[in-house]
């Protein structure tokens, strides 16, 4: 398979507690699961460039055999996407990176590389996510689930849908914890960085369309759609989200503050030429200079703020 590191036996480094195969639900005998896979990985790149700009890459860089049990300790208190199979009632998890916010607010507002790097924000991923945050990791997670649907329907026939966003807490989230399961590992790299995803399928929905992936009719291979970059851009687009332009800053003692009146005057540092900052959802997007228009106050962007890249996935993620 193609741009495929495919990883069996011990333990694969991103899956530290995975065992071997379980006797009876072998990768090997499902030789169409890995090219449904890879299917899904060209799909993610092709459909995904025209939002997230030029050169954007997907690969398969590790299918391992393990349990639910094993699978979702590894990754506890991960965001991951419910997937649900109506056919089957059988559900199965697509394991979001740590930084998908981070990832998805690059590739909607970041222009390139050349740009003025701003300071990276580490704290960024404590603090809860904004609405604005989850309605594009939402519409991001759904746009994943049509591509895995569309991969794997040529040989099974499974009908998957997006649920709802949850975070891993119950180890029996997708069944009994001793259920056997395959995890598998996808890397999506953008000029925005790197987001790493885990497939999480579980014997509920692979057991009764195992003899399919092991026989059935190799998926074809797939065009990019417009009508998929429409359905991202629409789900981006629509979502309205507060935009802060922060005129200027500055450092107060305590005592200083507490000692503010009403109708006291603060001084501030910019004499109206430098650079304004504004920010959506307490991160930089654009560098502005004031102005006016209309006889009102008014912001013309001069850059864009291209926040450091973080390149290294969540492979070692305990």
């Amino acid at each position: 398979m193609a741009n495929t590191a495919n990883e069996r036996g011990a333990a694969a480094p991103w899956l530290q507690e995975g065992n071997a195969d379980p006797v009876g639900f072998s990768i090997e005998k499902m030789p169409l699961l890995e090219s449904a896979l890879d299917q899904f990985a060209v799909i993610a790149g092709a459909r995904l460039a025209p939002i997230c700009g030029v050169g954007v890459t997907a690969t398969i860089d590790g299918i391992e055999a393990t349990t639910t049990f094993e699978l979702l300790a590894v990754y506890q208190h991960h965001l991951a996407a419910m997937l649900h199979c109506a056919s089957l009632e059988a559900r199965m998890l697509l394991i979001l990176d740590p930084r998908i916010v981070d990832f998805v607010l690059r590739a909607v507002f970041d222009a390139g590389p050349r740009r003025e790097e701003a300071t990276s924000e580490p704290n960024a991923e404590d603090r809860p996510r904004s609405e604005v945050e989850s309605c594009l990791v939402a519409e991001f997670a759904k746009t994943l689930t049509l591509m895995l649907q569309e991969a794997l329907a040529p040989s099974t026939g499974l009908d998957l849908s997006l649920e709802r966003l949850e975070e891993i807490e119950d180890s029996q989230l997708l069944g009994p914890r001793d259920m056997r399961a395959i995890a598998a590992k996808v890397t999506i790299k953008t000029s925005a960085g790197a987001c790493v995803l885990i497939l999480a399928l579980p014997q509920s929905l692979l057991g009764p369309v195992s003899r399919k992936l092991a026989r059935g009719a190799s998926p074809s291979s797939t065009k990019p759609d417009p009508i998929w970059t429409r359905q991202m851009q629409f789900g981006v687009t629509q979502a309205r989200i507060a935009m802060t332009a922060i005129l200027d800053e500055f450092e107060m003692t305590l005592g200083g503050v507490a000692s503010l009146a009403v109708g006291q005057v603060l001084d501030i540092s910019t004499d109206g030429r430098a650079s304004i900052r504004v920010e959506c959802a307490e991160r930089g997007v654009f560098h502005c200079k004031l102005g006016e228009q209309g006889g009102r106050y008014a912001l013309e962007i001069e850059d864009i703020i291209v926040r450091e890249t973080d390149s290294s996935p969540f492979a070692s993620t305990p």
